[in-house]
């Protein structure tokens, strides 16, 4: 029953590693605290001429499509709007961030040293699970409102670059 957890162990410790990345990539951008959408600087750079933001040159706070939108012609109501929203979103999900920091604690006490109790790793587990149902929840949902910002000449135009990317993505070398 042990070798059977470790593949499962493993899964849920890379799904929480790779939500705390996501976390800390999002809340050091500023989700656009300091930043108008698109802005670039000279060369496609950051404002200023500096190095691009943490998304770099093409991504951001908002995730690998976030560049999109620099290419809708957001409104200055627009991007306050959306602004205001990855603020809200990212004040909801700090205590989702600090729960699951503490169950991935949780998780590490419970197997140090090779110590496994099956019946505590899953209720541990199942917590973290439901953390992330909510986290996701919190973020589709944050999406949502932000689609409902745009006009619908906008939102006919991201659904194209979407599609867009989506097709250069599908024909990158050196991929099947």
């Amino acid at each position: 029953m042990k070798t059977r957890m470790v593949p499962f162990f493993g899964i849920v410790l890379t799904a929480v590693v790779g939500l705390l990345c996501l976390y800390a990539n999002f809340t050091q951008a500023g989700a656009l605290a300091s930043v108008t959408i698109g802005q670039q600087g000279p060369g496609g750079r950051g404002p200023g001429g500096g190095p691009p933001g943490p998304g770099g040159p093409r991504g951001g706070p908002g995730g690998p499509e976030f560049h999109l939108f620099s290419q809708l012609d957001l409104t200055a109501a627009q991007q306050e709007q959306i602004k205001s929203l990855h603020e809200a979103e990212r004040t909801a999900a700090q205590p989702i961030h600090e729960q699951l920091r503490q169950i991935h604690e949780e998780l590490l006490g419970a197997t140090k040293d090779g110590a496994f109790e099956e019946a505590a790793v899953r209720a541990i587990a199942a917590r973290e699970a439901q953390a992330s149902v909510e986290l996701t929840v919190l973020h589709l949902k944050t999406q949502a409102a932000i689609y409902n910002v745009l006009t619908a000449e906008q939102k006919a135009k991201l659904a194209q670059l979407r599609e867009n990317m989506r097709k250069d993505h599908s024909h990158r070398p050196g991929e099947n």
